[in-house]
């Protein structure tokens, strides 16, 4: 099995952000946690396919 996701305090994760969406655009998955209690999970978005046609 796979490593679990990087996790964040909320603290570390609001001074951290751009680093944050960066993995996340890389399509890493990162935890963001309260009083060590995961509360939301960044996931990167499906990249949208654009039709030619």
């Amino acid at each position: 099995m796979g490593e679990p996701p990087p996790q964040y305090n909320i603290h570390e994760a609001k001074t951290q952000l751009s680093r944050i969406i960066e993995r996340v655009e890389h399509g890493e998955e990162v935890v963001i946690s309260r009083a060590g209690r995961p509360v939301a999970k960044v996931v990167p978005l499906p990249t949208a396919r654009r039709r030619t046609g």
